[in-house]
């Protein structure tokens, strides 16, 4: 059994490699694997669309002797789990995948299926597929290389239904300020969940445990983002990842967005690709900004909102500081 806590390289990469190898061999001989999951194509596409996802991502991890690749893969499959728990219709990990293919994976990822009905994720499944996406680019790949590789993995997974577990719109953020050197893109996603319980959770648990104090305090209390250099935000409809959107009513004004074309819906505070994609520009780019002047404030609101929204929903079993993270040796 490989460790819950720390893994190495050689041995995730080896054991997603025989999962994977698994995973092939119980498709061609046994189709119950996504079968159990097509009883529910018709009215709810969660249950099939998390087994094809666990299926391309412990390929992804077998192909790529990445340790990262394998650390995001673990923060996603606890998303699903997570999501599945606290879903409409309750999809447990037995419902996704057959007994013999659970065990296998808990054999190569123990932590995501310890810990998913105690802890709360900090993102969204699709954010750590759109990481894995960035993580594999190359030196040479572009912007429009990075969303071909992004749109090609989406088309290839083949998911299905409302609860898609696939954002609708990506977002890429960079300073401008300096034209001398390379501006880093950062990427991020709207939330890939369209049911209103789990949205509000995924907010709230973002403002507490991922999201830039700035960004929380500017979801939770509707007040603007000043940024200190000229910023230039882009988002993408991932249906055509290509044609650049204009932004929501709310990002405008949080983020002081400016684009030609009339505001594309009024989303909730927090929903949008534009919140996470800056939030990672402030993060790894701005020190300055990191001295907030009021940051234990902030984040003390924010578990308030949080531990209320868990109330509201009935999630008892889970704590507003209880987040599930990797292993410090393996932190994003």
């Amino acid at each position: 059994m490989v460790s819950c806590d720390y893994y190495t390289l050689d041995s995730s990469h080896q054991l997603c490699g025989r999962l994977h190898t698994s995973m092939l061999a119980e498709n061609m001989a046994d189709t119950r694997f996504l079968e159990r999951a097509e009883d529910f194509r018709s009215e709810d596409g969660f249950q099939t669309n998390a087994a094809k996802i666990i299926c391309g991502v412990v390929e992804l991890c077998a192909n790529h002797e990445n340790m990262h690749i394998i650390t995001l893969a673990e923060e996603m499959l606890h998303s699903i789990f997570f999501l599945g728990n606290i879903h409409v219709r309750k999809c447990s990990p037995e419902m996704i995948l057959s007994s013999g293919m659970l065990e296998r994976v808990r054999k190569v990822f123990p932590r995501p299926l310890a810990s998913y009905s105690t802890k709360l994720p900090r993102r969204t499944p699709f954010s750590c597929l759109l990481d894995m996406v960035v993580t594999l680019r190359t030196e040479e790949d572009t912007e429009d290389d990075i969303k071909n590789h992004l749109s090609n993995l989406i088309t290839r997974l083949g998911l299905v239904g409302d609860h898609n577990l696939i954002a609708a719109t990506i977002c890429v953020s960079y300073y401008t300020d300096d034209q001398h050197k390379p501006m880093f893109h950062y990427y991020g996603a709207s939330l890939s969940s369209t049911g209103y319980k789990e949205r509000k959770i995924l907010i709230a648990s973002s403002c507490v445990h991922t999201w830039h104090h700035y960004v929380s305090l500017a979801v939770m209390e509707k007040t603007p983002v000043t940024f200190i250099r000229p910023v230039r935000c882009r988002a993408f409809s991932v249906d055509s990842i290509h044609t650049e959107k204009p932004p929501c009513k709310p990002c405008r004004e949080l983020f002081k967005l400016e684009h030609a074309d009339p505001p594309t819906g009024n989303n909730i505070y927090g929903n949008c690709a534009e919140v996470e994609s800056l939030s990672k520009l402030l993060w790894n780019e701005d020190e300055r900004l990191r001295r907030v002047r009021d940051r234990t404030g902030i984040k003390t609101k924010a578990i308030k909102t949080l531990s209320n929204r868990l109330k509201e929903f009935g999630l008892v079993s889970y704590d507003a500081d209880e987040v599930f993270r990797p292993p410090p040796t393996r932190r994003i």
